[in-house]
């Protein structure tokens, strides 16, 4: 497989992109596969900073087409993403919209909370991986880019953590603003890159989420392509809801931005050393529990950088995860199987190696639930 070169700084379009930080054959994909083991594809995660913005970015891409081959639209599972869905629709439904076109959003959640609580208002999804059916919404199966023209005419369009997976924001954005109409609104939730770094959160920045989006950056991606923006709201440490309205173009200042993107910088390196001090922690707790199970909590980049850094040096059992779509099948880059949580239930000791970033305190008390004996490395 051939990476796709990023040449240009995915925000202020400068060519200088100076190498920062290699992580060496990281697996490509965060989910799950039935493959086996030798189908996996690694690749370096190569990030580099801007010398002109400051922004971090990874410097090397997986072509799209390998990286989204397996539908990512595992069901949403647990309280925070239920609240997220339901919270940001209230920021669209409040503005009475008649007609709404969604970017993504396969799984369709968003979509059917909004068209409950507006039962009369027109739905359009572009979508390339539809994973439902409603009556009630319309779904073109494809990438924006390709029917960017759809977007003409709608009140809202709207998008739930899309930008951050774009390879070419600019561009987005850009033919975004070209057809939709003058008065239309547009409603995004992004992610809270900075504080899913603080919080040890390996799915802050990875394949999929290549470059620092923050709401610094997104000012500044709004003034270069055309749009201003009018509000933004904070969602717990989670997301950032964010509305977007046409502007005169406006070339912001590179110094607005650049100190803020030192701090994500300096955030990314507590991220990486953080785990690594963790890593060594678990180990040494691990290899003084003999005879004791080991599971790690996460089907996804949670689990996987742990197991980078060398945690896959330890006996683990398995790996536990809510998302029924993944029992059963293995974790992508590693040999080890996905149970359910409701393993540990009978168990009468038990270690669970859990580093969720925004969810730790929900997943915990879960697991607690299920057996109080069971012993959390956190």
């Amino acid at each position: 497989m051939k990476p796709i070169k990023r040449i240009r700084c995915v925000l202020c379009e400068s060519k200088f992109l100076k190498s920062y930080r290699k992580l060496i054959k990281f697996p490509i994909y965060m989910g799950v596969t039935e493959l086996p083991l030798d189908s996996d594809i690694f690749m370096d995660q190569e990030w580099a900073i801007c010398e002109n913005c400051s922004c971090l970015q990874l410097n090397n891409l997986v072509p799209l087409e390998i990286l989204y081959s397996v539908n990512h639209s595992v069901e949403a599972v647990g309280k925070i993403w239920q609240t997220h869905h339901e919270e940001f629709a209230k920021t669209i439904v409040r503005e009475s919209p008649v007609s709404i076109c969604e970017i993504g959003g396969s799984h369709g959640y968003l979509a059917r909370i909004i068209t409950h609580k507006l039962p009369e208002v027109k739905y359009l999804m572009i979508e390339p991986s539809p994973t439902f059916h409603n009556e009630r919404i319309e779904i073109v199966k494809g990438f924006f880019e390709d029917h960017s023209e759809r977007v003409l005419g709608f009140d809202s369009i709207i998008h739930s953590h899309v930008l951050e997976h774009l390879y070419e924001p600019l561009k987005f954005m850009t033919e975004l603003n070209k057809n939709m109409t003058q008065s239309a609104s547009v409603h995004m939730s992004i992610p809270n890159i900075n504080a899913l770094l603080l919080k040890f959160g390996s799915n802050a920045l990875n394949f999929e989420h290549t470059y620092s989006l923050t709401p610094e950056n997104l000012s500044f991606m709004a003034g270069k392509t055309g749009f201003k923006i009018v509000n933004v709201e904070y969602y717990i440490d989670h997301s950032f809801f964010v509305t977007l309205k046409k502007a005169e173009k406006n070339q912001f200042q590179i110094e607005e931005i650049k100190v803020k993107n030192e701090i994500s910088i300096r955030n990314f390196d507590l991220l990486w050393n953080g785990l690594s001090e963790f890593v060594e922690r678990a180990k040494s707790r691990i290899n003084n529990g003999s005879g004791v199970p080991v599971y790690i909590f996460g089907a996804h980049v949670f689990s996987q950088s742990l197991f980078h850094l060398g945690l896959s040096q330890c006996s683990i059992e398995g790996v536990l995860d809510n998302a029924t779509a993944k029992i059963g099948k293995r974790l992508y880059g590693t040999p080890y199987k996905v149970f359910h949580p409701e393993v540990i239930l009978n168990l009468r000791k038990a270690i669970v190696i859990l580093k969720a970033a925004s969810y730790q305190s929900e997943i915990k008390k879960q697991l607690l639930a299920l057996n109080s004996s069971v012993e959390i490395i956190e």
